[in-house]
């Protein structure tokens, strides 16, 4: 584990509320599993800091972070930007473990829930592995891109709506009669 300050590279939104940052931190990146994740202080105003998933590692020395703003201090990292430097304290956490005898991933993600998995199929494709991802959320708008996956991950998309892939089938109704 290291405490770091580090230079923002770049920091996008995938999509309404969600943001990407990449940040040059080659002291974390270097060392980290995927399923590990950073705290980052966000800001002198709040003093604990925000338990972020590692979404991916570029180079050994590239660090990915994936959030929804739902608060003060992710609307905060929100409007940091390229130049701007990060206070990070990580790699934490046991992170994911492949059984190397496995030959296929089957990984299940829904909206923001993508954020340790993309790291998970990054490291299981580098090893040969074959990765099928079911990828959700409520809307097409609310869909992680998959242009922005690592490449070679199968992928089937559903929504709640039915805008993007296959329309998720609800089964709330059947839990008001049991």
């Amino acid at each position: 584990m290291k405490q770091i300050s580090t230079a923002i590279i770049s920091n996008t939104e995938l999509m309404p509320g969600v943001h990407l940052i990449c940040a040059e931190a080659p002291g974390i990146a270097a060392i980290a599993r995927p399923g590990q994740f950073v705290m980052v202080n966000c800001g002198q105003e709040l003093t604990l800091r925000r338990p972020l998933s590692i979404h991916q590692v570029a180079n050994s020395n590239q660090l990915y972070l994936l959030f929804n703003i739902v608060g003060k201090g992710t609307l905060w990292l929100s409007h940091c930007q390229k130049g701007d430097s990060l206070d990070l304290l990580g790699p934490l956490g046991n992170g994911f473990s492949i059984e190397p005898a496995s030959k296929k991933l089957l990984l299940l993600a829904g909206g923001i829930g993508i954020a340790p998995l993309t790291f998970l199929a990054q490291q299981a494709i580098s090893q040969g592995k074959s990765v099928t991802l079911l990828l959700g959320a409520a809307t097409a708008n609310q869909l992680y891109p998959q242009q922005a996956l690592p490449g070679g991950i199968q992928t089937i998309v559903t929504t709640e709506d039915g805008s993007a892939g296959k329309k998720r089938h609800d089964n709330r109704h059947f839990a008001r009669f049991h």
